[in-house]
């Protein structure tokens, strides 16, 4: 929503400067302006707001993947030419939050509230994330970003999943994940996945990919070779009605399989994909995702 408002406000008003300068001589003065100009982003040209919305798109992508530099060099570009856009300063606070830097997602989202002609929905989400990192923030400001409320895992917490976002574009997201152990020598996996509202989903092109690393004795990190057994716990899996749905993966550690090289559960990565495009995904610890990144496309016919 906050891009296309952006997107409309920045086509208007390149299309209203064009049109003042081609019928005025001398240009407007400032008196000219309509008096909430001055406090709104400079109208930029047609071909600038394309290269804004091409450098968001690619920082979007990039967030997906867990390269959060990489996504803020490009929002860092959209910034120097239009200063203040929302668009991308909202991308840019998912990019802090995705790398343990709390306080400066706040800055950027309270940057974007700053916005005279944002809608009121709109307006009303940047809140709640800021209320968010507020508390994070106080509490632990070294913390990453997570939402303050109970686990929707634990508490069937359907308040909690309407106020997490997915990411930009996506159809599905991650929004909780659990690590348990079931018994000695099992641990549970269990991942909470919805869908965008009001989208349809396709089951047969959502793809949920899951690896679990250990660390040799000699520090290495290595894909386990361990069994993963895959559970959908809310069948029928559909995403109707704005539900999530619950797989559990149960992974054998290397102690339980009879390994005796000294391998031990290092952690995981977990990634859904749909159309062979990735959504989401989560990662712990957060190296791992850098360590092992998920391809961004998978190739047809992965499985």
């Amino acid at each position: 929503m906050v891009g296309q408002q952006i997107s409309d406000t920045a086509l208007a008003a390149s299309r209203q400067s064009e049109s003042r300068a081609s019928t005025a001589s001398p240009a407007p003065s400032q008196a000219d302006l309509p008096p909430s100009q001055s406090t709104k982003a400079p109208a930029i040209s047609a071909t600038d707001g394309q290269q804004v919305r091409d450098l968001c798109d690619e920082a979007a992508g990039k967030l997906r993947v867990g390269d959060y530099d990489a996504a803020l060099k490009s929002l860092d570009e959209a910034e120097a030419i239009v200063p203040g856009d929302p668009t991308v300063l909202w991308l840019k606070a998912k990019a802090f939050e995705g790398s343990d830097q709390p306080g400066e997602a706040l800055a950027a989202l309270e940057a974007a509230s700053r916005y005279p002609d944002l809608p009121p929905q709109v307006r009303a989400n940047l809140q709640k994330d800021m209320n968010r990192l507020s508390q994070l923030v106080d509490a632990a400001p070294s913390a990453r970003a997570r939402p303050a409320q109970p686990s929707a895992l634990e508490s069937g917490g359907e308040q909690e999943l309407r106020e997490n976002g997915l990411q930009p574009g996506s159809s599905l997201g991650i929004v909780d994940i659990r690590l348990r152990d079931v018994k000695v020598g099992i641990k549970g996996l269990k991942v909470a996945v919805k869908a965008r509202p009001g989208s349809t989903i396709n089951v047969k092109d959502v793809k949920l990919l899951a690896f679990f690393y250990e660390q040799t004795e000699d520090g290495e990190i290595q894909l386990t070779e361990s069994k993963v057994v895959p559970q959908w716990l809310s069948p029928p899996i559909d995403w109707a009605g704005n539900d999530f749905e619950l797989l559990e993966l149960q992974y054998t550690t290397p102690e339980a399989s009879g390994d005796t090289t000294g391998r031990k559960y290092f952690g995981y990565v977990v990634g859904i994909y749909y159309n062979n495009e990735l959504q989401d995904f989560r990662a712990d610890p957060g190296k791992l995702a850098k360590d092992f990144p998920l391809p961004l496309y998978l190739k047809q016919g992965n499985e």
